[in-house]
């Protein structure tokens, strides 16, 4: 009934049309923009990823040159020391501490460097650390506690780990041990 007015009467229908249409234009335009903004925030996320990349691919390729640089201004020494492999230690340890860029070596040596033994072993930055609490007496529970401190490791994990490494040296007959 309500109804039958508004189909009869001009302005009324003319108010419908033109609500009709704006809506259709509404929801026209915030499709558009809901489009257009996401396009940008894509287009932003992109480009702040490519930006960031490019800050990380130069701050690896300033650290690798820095990194590359010590073995070319260091490697006199190693030739010159290379009679006295003891010594070798101590100079990687201070290559080592004096670049914080290195976070450890390893030296690896000729199988005739212990030739009793019949072969060569390197360490890593943790062995290198463990072998330098061990080379006076120490309990494996004040070695685990120095690791402790230094690194980011529970301590059952540390101390398997400690032990598998001194019997590993105890195997191989590099420990004397009491």
């Amino acid at each position: 009934m309500i109804f039958d007015r508004y189909k009869k009467s001009f302005p009324a229908k003319l108010s419908l049309y033109v609500i009709s249409v704006i809506t259709i234009l509404s929801f026209v335009l915030v499709g558009v923009f809901y489009h257009y903004s996401t396009e940008t925030l894509s287009q932003e996320a992109e480009d702040k990823i490519e930006s960031m990349a490019a800050q990380a691919n130069l701050r690896v390729s300033a650290l690798l040159s820095k990194v590359e640089k010590i073995p070319e201004n260091l490697g006199w020494m190693i030739v010159e020391y290379v009679k006295e492999p003891d010594s070798l230690f101590g100079i990687t340890r201070r290559i080592v501490k004096d670049n914080p860029e290195i976070f450890g070596c390893a030296i690896a040596f000729e199988p005739y460097y212990f030739p009793e033994k019949g072969q060569y072993f390197a360490l890593n930055s943790v062995g290198s650390r463990i072998w330098e609490e061990i080379q006076s007496p120490v309990k494996i529970s004040e070695v685990v506690n120095t690791l402790l401190s230094e690194y980011d490791v529970d301590r059952e994990t540390c101390e398997k780990s400690v032990m598998e490494f001194i019997e590993g040296l105890d195997n191989a007959g590099l420990l004397l041990s009491n």
